[in-house]
């Protein structure tokens, strides 16, 4: 038993072993096989390969403005370029990896020419094939045409409220295009198409200009050059509202309301259009009346309407409103004044004026004369010749010499009451006189 137990461990061993070699025969050929595939790859990698690239653009080196030339032809081309080079830098080569040009930049007349392409490879290693493989371009100079367009702005998307109008103004309204006559008649227009998405109120915004023949077709601008390609272009918002018509007085006696004044105008409200923003800032019109034209308890007038601001009409034509004005608590009277509620002031020391007269409103010289206050009923009801201040300034009127005067208006004012005033015109006549010794007042009475 023994013995066939030791043939049998060694039957195993020998078994394993084997395995082992064949285990390691296999790594052995994977290696190789590996070793055998990267030098391929390797090889390949490196090979030397030609590659055709399509559509290069050529670029043209245009002469210095200083030459007055324009470009009419030989932009816009693209061409074909072989390269050669290493298959890993050849393979991820597109036309950017090329510049392709014609250099004109050094002719300074009008001419038809054809000018070989220059190419420059960016990426280095890399070569053109053959530069003979590679077309000429046919370059045309000529005297270049100036001329200005006015730009045109229009809308062609957007919302906005039905009941505004938008007004577009380019900020910069013309631009220079230079180009060859031929391109520059061609244009018949420069606009600003514009999409100003959702208007609520003015807006500033921009657009590329495009510029259009007679027909409306889009006339490329690889031959041309303007002086602005982007334009900034403001849109106003237009509409109407209605406005109330308020009436206020104007000649700083008193106002509506404490007059206890009834008013009302016809119409009562008018609609103005203009700018959005002007008339978001107004809620009323207001129609301004002096007080002291209004003689009676009842007054009535046809006014013009306010004149609006830049831009802003009334909508409906309205020219004029029809006011009608009681006041409850105004009233009148009538004050008697004599020569001695009559104030000479400022009169120069040896000097003395003497009134002979007074007048009202251009009637007949006497004593004494009616003027007729009017106000608020409290302060007219108590009112006097003594709350008058009747007076007449030496110095506007009078010089150092004995003299006869007529129709020298005086001023009214008043003493301790508001609110109350007259339109009537009081005119005196008298003497100045030389006044014998020492005159210390500044006033003098008669």
């Amino acid at each position: 038993m023994e013995t066939n137990n030791n043939v049998m461990e060694n039957e195993i061993e020998v078994t394993a072993v084997q395995n082992k070699r064949w285990v390691t025969v296999g790594y052995i050929a994977v290696a190789f096989i590996c070793a055998i595939a990267l030098w391929f790859y390797v090889a390949d990698y490196d090979r030397i390969i030609e590659k055709e690239i399509t559509n290069v653009p050529v670029a043209l080196l245009v002469p210095s403005e200083e030459t007055g030339l324009s470009v009419e032809s030989g932009m816009d081309n693209f061409i074909t370029v072989k390269v050669t080079g290493k298959k890993a830098l050849i393979n991820e080569m597109t036309a950017d990896d090329l510049y392709a040009y014609v250099d004109a930049s050094g002719i300074k007349d009008e001419i038809d020419v054809q000018l070989d392409v220059q190419v420059d490879v960016l990426v280095e290693g890399v070569s053109v094939s053959d530069a003979r493989d590679i077309p000429s371009i046919s370059v045309s100079l000529v005297k270049n045409t100036i001329k200005d367009f006015v730009v045109t702005p229009e809308i062609v998307g957007g919302s906005w409220d039905a009941a505004f109008d938008l007004v577009t103004q380019c900020l910069t309204p013309s631009i220079k295009i230079t180009g060859s006559a031929s391109q520059i008649n061609n244009i018949d227009v420069a606009v600003v198409r514009l999409d100003v998405g959702e208007i609520n109120g003015p807006k500033l915004t921009y657009g590329t200009i495009e510029l259009l023949d007679s027909d409306g077709n889009t006339i490329p601008q690889t031959y041309l050059t303007l002086s602005e390609k982007n334009i900034e272009v403001y849109i106003n918002v237009f509409t109407e509202k209605e406005l109330v018509l308020d009436v206020a007085f104007s000649g700083g006696i008193y106002d509506i309301d404490t007059a206890g004044a009834e008013v009302k105008c016809s119409p009562a409200s008018v609609t103005v259009y203009g700018p959005l923003k002007k008339l978001e800032a107004l809620e009323a019109l207001t129609i301004y009346v002096d007080e002291k034209k209004i003689d009676g308890a009842t007054y009535s007038e046809t006014i013009s309407l306010p004149a609006l601001s830049e831009e802003m009409v009334y909508k409906n034509g309205d020219t004029d409103v029809a006011v009608t004005i009681k006041q409850n608590d105004i009233m009148s009277k009538s004050v008697a004044v004599r020569l001695d509620n009559i104030n000479i002031v400022n009169v120069p020391e040896g000097m003395r004026v003497d009134i002979s007269g007074m007048s009202v409103n251009g009637g007949e010289y006497g004593d004494e004369a009616k003027i007729v206050i009017r106000g608020y009923r409290e302060s007219v009801q108590t009112i006097n010749a003594l709350m008058l201040d009747i007076s007449v300034d030496y110095t506007d009127y009078f010089g150092d010499t004995e003299m006869e005067f007529n129709d020298v208006e005086a001023k009214i004012g008043y003493v301790d009451v508001h609110g109350v005033f007259t339109t009537d015109v009081i005119r005196i006549s008298g003497y100045v006189n030389f006044e014998e010794g020492d005159n210390s007042s500044d006033e003098s009475r008669r």
